[in-house]
Protein backbone atom coordinates (compact mmCIF):
# COMPACT_ATOMS: atom_id res chain seq x y z
CA UNK A 1 0.00 0.00 0.00
CA UNK A 2 1.33 3.43 -0.94
CA UNK A 3 2.24 5.93 1.76
CA UNK A 4 -0.41 8.62 2.39
CA UNK A 5 0.37 11.96 0.79
CA UNK A 6 -0.28 15.10 2.80
CA UNK A 7 -0.45 18.30 0.77
CA UNK A 8 -0.55 21.66 2.52
CA UNK A 9 -1.92 24.71 0.73
CA UNK A 10 -3.21 28.17 1.57
CA UNK A 11 -6.52 29.61 0.47
CA UNK A 12 -8.34 32.68 1.78
CA UNK A 13 -5.67 33.20 4.41
CA UNK A 14 -5.89 29.75 6.02
CA UNK A 15 -3.59 26.75 5.91
CA UNK A 16 -5.43 23.69 4.56
CA UNK A 17 -4.44 20.13 3.79
CA UNK A 18 -5.55 17.27 1.62
CA UNK A 19 -4.72 13.71 2.59
CA UNK A 20 -4.67 11.09 -0.12
CA UNK A 21 -3.71 7.48 -0.64
CA UNK A 22 -2.30 6.86 -4.11
CA UNK A 23 -4.16 9.35 -6.31
CA UNK A 24 -7.54 9.30 -4.54
CA UNK A 25 -8.29 12.01 -1.94
CA UNK A 26 -9.65 10.52 1.27
CA UNK A 27 -9.85 13.54 3.54
CA UNK A 28 -9.59 17.29 3.39
CA UNK A 29 -9.75 20.02 5.95
CA UNK A 30 -7.74 22.58 7.88
CA UNK A 31 -4.88 22.02 10.23
CA UNK A 32 -6.19 23.06 13.65
CA UNK A 33 -4.16 24.86 16.28
CA UNK A 34 -4.87 25.68 19.92
CA UNK A 35 -4.04 29.07 21.38
CA UNK A 36 -1.91 28.99 24.51
CA UNK A 37 -3.04 32.42 25.70
CA UNK A 38 -5.58 35.08 24.82
CA UNK A 39 -3.19 37.76 23.56
CA UNK A 40 -3.53 37.49 19.77
CA UNK A 41 -0.26 39.27 19.00
CA UNK A 42 1.89 37.02 21.20
CA UNK A 43 -0.16 33.82 21.05
CA UNK A 44 1.69 30.55 20.44
CA UNK A 45 -0.01 27.71 18.65
CA UNK A 46 0.40 23.96 18.83
CA UNK A 47 -0.87 21.48 16.29
CA UNK A 48 -3.61 19.24 17.67
CA UNK A 49 -2.28 15.70 17.50
CA UNK A 50 -4.20 13.56 15.04
CA UNK A 51 -6.71 16.30 14.29
CA UNK A 52 -8.73 15.79 11.13
CA UNK A 53 -11.94 17.30 9.81
CA UNK A 54 -13.72 17.37 6.48
CA UNK A 55 -14.26 21.12 6.20
CA UNK A 56 -13.02 24.36 7.72
CA UNK A 57 -16.37 24.99 9.41
CA UNK A 58 -16.29 21.75 11.42
CA UNK A 59 -13.04 22.66 13.12
CA UNK A 60 -13.27 23.48 16.82
CA UNK A 61 -9.71 24.81 16.83
CA UNK A 62 -8.43 28.25 15.93
CA UNK A 63 -7.25 28.31 12.30
CA UNK A 64 -4.75 31.10 11.79
CA UNK A 65 -4.64 33.95 9.33
CA UNK A 66 -1.73 32.74 7.25
CA UNK A 67 -0.61 36.21 6.24
CA UNK A 68 0.39 37.02 9.81
CA UNK A 69 1.36 33.71 11.34
CA UNK A 70 3.02 31.78 8.52
CA UNK A 71 6.24 30.95 10.36
CA UNK A 72 4.45 29.83 13.54
CA UNK A 73 2.09 27.61 11.57
CA UNK A 74 4.86 25.95 9.61
CA UNK A 75 7.18 25.36 12.57
CA UNK A 76 4.33 23.71 14.47
CA UNK A 77 3.26 21.67 11.46
CA UNK A 78 6.73 20.43 10.48
CA UNK A 79 6.80 17.24 12.64
CA UNK A 80 3.31 16.29 11.44
CA UNK A 81 4.22 16.93 7.80
CA UNK A 82 7.42 14.89 8.06
CA UNK A 83 5.66 12.02 9.85
CA UNK A 84 3.03 11.88 7.12
CA UNK A 85 5.68 11.58 4.43
CA UNK A 86 4.38 14.70 2.69
CA UNK A 87 6.11 15.42 -0.60
CA UNK A 88 4.05 18.41 -1.79
CA UNK A 89 3.63 21.83 -0.20
CA UNK A 90 1.68 24.79 -1.62
CA UNK A 91 2.25 28.14 0.07
CA UNK A 92 1.43 30.32 -2.91
CA UNK A 93 0.22 33.82 -2.16
CA UNK A 94 1.36 33.79 1.46
CA UNK A 95 3.08 36.60 3.34
CA UNK A 96 6.36 34.77 3.94
CA UNK A 97 9.52 36.88 3.96
CA UNK A 98 11.85 33.90 4.42
CA UNK A 99 11.44 30.13 4.13
CA UNK A 100 13.51 29.16 7.16
CA UNK A 101 10.40 27.61 8.72
CA UNK A 102 10.31 24.80 6.14
CA UNK A 103 14.01 23.98 6.05
CA UNK A 104 13.47 20.65 7.85
CA UNK A 105 10.89 19.28 5.40
CA UNK A 106 13.46 16.97 3.85
CA UNK A 107 10.92 14.82 1.99
CA UNK A 108 9.53 17.63 -0.14
CA UNK A 109 9.59 16.99 -3.86
CA UNK A 110 7.20 19.74 -4.98
CA UNK A 111 7.09 23.24 -3.50
CA UNK A 112 4.92 26.14 -4.64
CA UNK A 113 5.95 29.58 -3.39
CA UNK A 114 4.48 31.53 -6.28
CA UNK A 115 3.06 34.99 -5.59
CA UNK A 116 4.93 35.30 -2.28
CA UNK A 117 5.55 38.97 -2.95
CA UNK A 118 7.27 39.66 0.38
CA UNK A 119 9.80 36.85 0.01
CA UNK A 120 13.35 38.22 -0.02
CA UNK A 121 15.40 35.17 0.99
CA UNK A 122 15.25 31.51 -0.06
CA UNK A 123 18.18 30.36 2.07
CA UNK A 124 15.87 27.93 3.86
CA UNK A 125 15.55 25.85 0.68
CA UNK A 126 19.21 24.93 0.34
CA UNK A 127 18.90 21.65 2.28
CA UNK A 128 15.73 20.41 0.56
CA UNK A 129 17.78 18.02 -1.56
CA UNK A 130 14.78 15.97 -2.75
CA UNK A 131 13.04 18.89 -4.45
CA UNK A 132 12.16 18.15 -8.07
CA UNK A 133 9.68 20.95 -8.81
CA UNK A 134 9.93 24.49 -7.44
CA UNK A 135 7.69 27.45 -8.30
CA UNK A 136 8.97 30.91 -7.37
CA UNK A 137 6.88 32.82 -9.91
CA UNK A 138 5.94 36.38 -8.94
CA UNK A 139 8.36 36.50 -6.01
CA UNK A 140 8.99 40.07 -7.02
CA UNK A 141 11.55 40.93 -4.31
CA UNK A 142 13.80 37.99 -5.06
CA UNK A 143 17.21 39.17 -6.31
CA UNK A 144 19.28 35.98 -6.20
CA UNK A 145 18.93 32.23 -6.80
CA UNK A 146 22.34 31.39 -5.34
CA UNK A 147 20.71 29.36 -2.55
CA UNK A 148 19.37 26.86 -5.10
CA UNK A 149 22.82 25.73 -6.21
CA UNK A 150 22.80 22.48 -4.20
CA UNK A 151 19.34 21.28 -5.27
CA UNK A 152 20.81 18.71 -7.64
CA UNK A 153 17.53 16.80 -8.12
CA UNK A 154 15.59 19.82 -9.34
CA UNK A 155 13.94 19.11 -12.70
CA UNK A 156 11.41 21.93 -13.09
CA UNK A 157 11.90 25.54 -11.96
CA UNK A 158 9.56 28.51 -12.41
CA UNK A 159 10.98 32.01 -11.92
CA UNK A 160 8.34 33.83 -13.94
CA UNK A 161 8.12 37.60 -13.36
CA UNK A 162 10.96 37.74 -10.84
CA UNK A 163 11.65 41.24 -12.08
CA UNK A 164 14.65 42.00 -9.85
CA UNK A 165 16.60 38.91 -10.85
CA UNK A 166 19.63 40.06 -12.88
CA UNK A 167 21.64 36.84 -13.04
CA UNK A 168 21.00 33.09 -13.01
CA UNK A 169 24.54 32.05 -12.12
CA UNK A 170 23.19 30.18 -9.08
CA UNK A 171 21.63 27.61 -11.42
CA UNK A 172 24.85 26.58 -13.16
CA UNK A 173 25.24 23.27 -11.31
CA UNK A 174 21.63 22.08 -11.62
CA UNK A 175 22.55 19.44 -14.21
CA UNK A 176 19.22 17.57 -13.90
CA UNK A 177 17.08 20.60 -14.71
CA UNK A 178 14.78 19.87 -17.66
CA UNK A 179 12.34 22.80 -17.68
CA UNK A 180 13.08 26.42 -16.75
CA UNK A 181 10.69 29.38 -16.99
CA UNK A 182 12.23 32.86 -16.76
CA UNK A 183 9.36 34.72 -18.43
CA UNK A 184 9.35 38.50 -17.83
CA UNK A 185 12.53 38.61 -15.76
CA UNK A 186 13.01 42.19 -16.90
CA UNK A 187 16.36 42.77 -15.19
CA UNK A 188 18.00 39.66 -16.62
CA UNK A 189 20.91 40.71 -18.83
CA UNK A 190 22.81 37.43 -19.11
CA UNK A 191 22.04 33.71 -19.26
CA UNK A 192 25.66 32.67 -18.79
CA UNK A 193 24.62 30.57 -15.78
CA UNK A 194 22.62 28.22 -18.01
CA UNK A 195 25.43 27.09 -20.30
CA UNK A 196 26.11 23.81 -18.46
CA UNK A 197 22.49 22.67 -18.11
CA UNK A 198 22.87 19.84 -20.60
CA UNK A 199 19.57 18.11 -19.71
CA UNK A 200 17.47 21.23 -20.28
CA UNK A 201 14.65 20.54 -22.75
CA UNK A 202 12.33 23.52 -22.30
CA UNK A 203 13.44 27.12 -21.74
CA UNK A 204 11.19 30.19 -21.61
CA UNK A 205 12.92 33.58 -21.79
CA UNK A 206 9.98 35.51 -23.23
CA UNK A 207 9.59 39.17 -22.25
CA UNK A 208 13.17 39.35 -20.92
CA UNK A 209 13.51 42.86 -22.29
CA UNK A 210 17.09 43.44 -21.10
CA UNK A 211 18.51 40.28 -22.68
CA UNK A 212 20.79 41.08 -25.63
CA UNK A 213 22.57 37.79 -26.34
CA UNK A 214 21.81 34.07 -26.35
CA UNK A 215 25.37 33.00 -27.13
CA UNK A 216 25.53 31.15 -23.79
CA UNK A 217 22.83 28.71 -24.95
CA UNK A 218 24.96 27.23 -27.73
CA UNK A 219 25.87 24.06 -25.81
CA UNK A 220 22.33 23.12 -24.72
CA UNK A 221 22.23 20.21 -27.15
CA UNK A 222 19.08 18.63 -25.65
CA UNK A 223 16.97 21.78 -25.83
CA UNK A 224 13.71 21.12 -27.69
CA UNK A 225 11.57 24.18 -26.95
CA UNK A 226 12.85 27.76 -26.70
CA UNK A 227 10.67 30.84 -26.23
CA UNK A 228 12.37 34.20 -26.84
CA UNK A 229 9.24 36.13 -27.76
CA UNK A 230 9.35 39.86 -27.08
CA UNK A 231 13.04 39.85 -26.18
CA UNK A 232 13.20 43.31 -27.71
CA UNK A 233 16.90 43.81 -26.92
CA UNK A 234 17.98 40.68 -28.80
CA UNK A 235 19.96 41.54 -31.95
CA UNK A 236 21.32 38.14 -33.00
CA UNK A 237 20.35 34.46 -32.92
CA UNK A 238 23.77 33.24 -34.00
CA UNK A 239 24.16 31.44 -30.67
CA UNK A 240 21.35 29.03 -31.57
CA UNK A 241 22.97 27.53 -34.66
CA UNK A 242 24.20 24.34 -32.97
CA UNK A 243 20.97 23.42 -31.15
CA UNK A 244 20.45 20.29 -33.22
CA UNK A 245 17.46 18.98 -31.23
CA UNK A 246 15.48 22.22 -31.18
CA UNK A 247 11.92 21.61 -32.41
CA UNK A 248 10.03 24.76 -31.39
CA UNK A 249 11.42 28.31 -31.51
CA UNK A 250 9.39 31.43 -30.73
CA UNK A 251 10.92 34.78 -31.73
CA UNK A 252 7.67 36.78 -31.81
CA UNK A 253 8.22 40.56 -31.72
CA UNK A 254 12.00 40.42 -31.33
CA UNK A 255 12.16 43.95 -32.68
CA UNK A 256 15.97 44.15 -32.75
CA UNK A 257 16.42 41.21 -35.13
CA UNK A 258 17.54 42.12 -38.64
CA UNK A 259 18.99 38.73 -39.60
CA UNK A 260 18.12 35.12 -38.83
CA UNK A 261 21.18 33.61 -40.47
CA UNK A 262 21.91 31.61 -37.30
CA UNK A 263 18.84 29.41 -37.79
CA UNK A 264 19.83 27.80 -41.08
CA UNK A 265 21.21 24.55 -39.63
CA UNK A 266 18.38 23.71 -37.22
CA UNK A 267 17.48 20.56 -39.10
CA UNK A 268 14.98 19.27 -36.51
CA UNK A 269 13.04 22.53 -36.16
CA UNK A 270 9.31 21.99 -36.70
CA UNK A 271 7.75 25.27 -35.57
CA UNK A 272 9.21 28.76 -36.02
CA UNK A 273 7.47 31.99 -35.03
CA UNK A 274 8.98 35.18 -36.46
CA UNK A 275 5.78 37.22 -36.41
CA UNK A 276 6.19 40.86 -35.49
CA UNK A 277 9.92 40.93 -36.34
CA UNK A 278 9.35 44.19 -38.15
CA UNK A 279 12.94 44.84 -39.24
CA UNK A 280 13.38 41.61 -41.16
CA UNK A 281 13.66 42.44 -44.86
CA UNK A 282 14.44 38.99 -46.24
CA UNK A 283 14.41 35.34 -45.27
CA UNK A 284 17.76 33.72 -45.93
CA UNK A 285 19.37 30.37 -45.32
CA UNK A 286 16.23 28.30 -44.78
CA UNK A 287 17.49 25.51 -47.01
CA UNK A 288 18.51 23.41 -44.02
CA UNK A 289 15.14 23.55 -42.25
CA UNK A 290 13.94 20.34 -43.89
CA UNK A 291 11.51 19.38 -41.09
CA UNK A 292 9.83 22.76 -40.63
CA UNK A 293 6.04 22.35 -40.59
CA UNK A 294 4.76 25.65 -39.21
CA UNK A 295 6.17 29.09 -40.04
CA UNK A 296 4.69 32.37 -38.80
CA UNK A 297 5.89 35.58 -40.48
CA UNK A 298 2.78 37.66 -39.74
CA UNK A 299 3.38 41.37 -39.39
CA UNK A 300 6.89 41.34 -40.88
CA UNK A 301 6.06 44.60 -42.63
CA UNK A 302 9.46 45.12 -44.28
CA UNK A 303 9.70 41.66 -45.80
CA UNK A 304 9.96 42.06 -49.58
CA UNK A 305 10.89 38.58 -50.79
CA UNK A 306 10.13 35.01 -49.73
CA UNK A 307 12.05 33.15 -52.41
CA UNK A 308 14.16 31.32 -49.82
CA UNK A 309 11.08 29.45 -48.58
CA UNK A 310 10.96 27.32 -51.71
CA UNK A 311 12.98 24.47 -50.17
CA UNK A 312 10.62 23.96 -47.22
CA UNK A 313 9.05 20.85 -48.72
CA UNK A 314 7.46 19.67 -45.43
CA UNK A 315 5.83 23.00 -44.57
CA UNK A 316 2.13 22.58 -43.70
CA UNK A 317 1.14 26.00 -42.31
CA UNK A 318 2.43 29.42 -43.39
CA UNK A 319 1.27 32.79 -42.07
CA UNK A 320 2.28 35.84 -44.14
CA UNK A 321 -0.59 38.06 -43.03
CA UNK A 322 0.11 41.81 -42.74
CA UNK A 323 3.38 41.54 -44.70
CA UNK A 324 2.63 44.92 -46.24
CA UNK A 325 5.73 45.11 -48.47
CA UNK A 326 5.17 41.76 -50.16
CA UNK A 327 4.20 42.06 -53.83
CA UNK A 328 4.58 38.47 -55.05
CA UNK A 329 4.21 34.92 -53.72
CA UNK A 330 5.89 33.26 -56.67
CA UNK A 331 8.50 31.78 -54.30
CA UNK A 332 5.87 29.51 -52.72
CA UNK A 333 5.16 27.43 -55.82
CA UNK A 334 7.37 24.55 -54.66
CA UNK A 335 5.63 24.02 -51.30
CA UNK A 336 3.78 20.90 -52.40
CA UNK A 337 2.64 19.89 -48.88
CA UNK A 338 1.32 23.30 -47.79
CA UNK A 339 -2.23 23.03 -46.46
CA UNK A 340 -2.93 26.42 -44.82
CA UNK A 341 -1.74 29.81 -46.13
CA UNK A 342 -2.65 33.22 -44.71
CA UNK A 343 -2.03 36.24 -46.96
CA UNK A 344 -4.67 38.50 -45.41
CA UNK A 345 -3.74 42.15 -45.05
CA UNK A 346 -0.88 42.01 -47.60
CA UNK A 347 -1.72 45.49 -48.87
CA UNK A 348 0.69 45.53 -51.82
CA UNK A 349 0.18 42.00 -53.10
CA UNK A 350 -0.77 42.27 -56.77
CA UNK A 351 -0.53 38.65 -57.91
CA UNK A 352 -1.11 35.12 -56.67
CA UNK A 353 0.80 33.51 -59.52
CA UNK A 354 2.44 30.30 -58.35
CA UNK A 355 -0.25 29.31 -55.86
CA UNK A 356 -2.00 27.19 -58.49
CA UNK A 357 0.81 24.66 -58.03
CA UNK A 358 -0.16 24.08 -54.38
CA UNK A 359 -2.56 21.21 -54.92
CA UNK A 360 -2.44 20.17 -51.23
CA UNK A 361 -3.72 23.60 -50.15
CA UNK A 362 -7.00 23.40 -48.24
CA UNK A 363 -7.33 26.86 -46.65
CA UNK A 364 -6.27 30.21 -48.15
CA UNK A 365 -6.89 33.63 -46.61
CA UNK A 366 -6.60 36.60 -49.00
CA UNK A 367 -8.96 39.08 -47.35
CA UNK A 368 -7.95 42.76 -47.21
CA UNK A 369 -5.43 42.35 -50.05
CA UNK A 370 -6.36 45.73 -51.54
CA UNK A 371 -4.29 45.48 -54.73
CA UNK A 372 -5.34 41.94 -55.62
CA UNK A 373 -7.83 41.81 -58.52
CA UNK A 374 -10.99 39.77 -58.01
CA UNK A 375 -10.41 38.02 -61.33
CA UNK A 376 -7.14 36.54 -60.01
CA UNK A 377 -9.02 35.01 -57.08
CA UNK A 378 -11.75 33.57 -59.30
CA UNK A 379 -9.11 32.00 -61.53
CA UNK A 380 -7.41 30.51 -58.46
CA UNK A 381 -10.72 29.03 -57.27
CA UNK A 382 -10.94 27.10 -60.52
CA UNK A 383 -7.33 25.94 -60.29
CA UNK A 384 -7.61 24.86 -56.64
CA UNK A 385 -11.10 23.32 -56.41
CA UNK A 386 -10.42 21.58 -53.09
CA UNK A 387 -9.26 24.73 -51.31
CA UNK A 388 -11.44 27.04 -49.23
CA UNK A 389 -10.52 30.57 -50.29
CA UNK A 390 -11.56 33.40 -47.96
CA UNK A 391 -11.90 36.62 -49.97
CA UNK A 392 -12.38 39.55 -49.70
Amino acid sequence: MKKPLLTLFQRHGYLFYTLSVAASPVAAGSLAFERSDLDRDSARYQLKSGFECSTQEQSDGYPLMAQKYDAKILVAATPYVNESGAVSLDLSGSGLTTVDSIKDLKNLQTLNLSDCRSLTSIEGLKDLKNLETLDLSDCTWLISVEDLKDLKNLKTLYLTRCGRLSTVDGLKDLRNLQALDLTACDSLTSVEGLKNLNDLKTLNLSFCHSLKSVESLKDLKNLQTLDLSECIGLISVEGLKDLDNLQTLDLFACLGLTSIEGLKDLKNLQMLNLSGCTWLTKIEGFNGLKNLRTLDLAGCGNLTTIDDLKELKNLRTLDLSRCASLTSVEGLRGLKNLRTLDLSGCDNLTSVEGLEKLQSLRILYVSQCKQLPAEAIEKLRRELPRAQIFYP
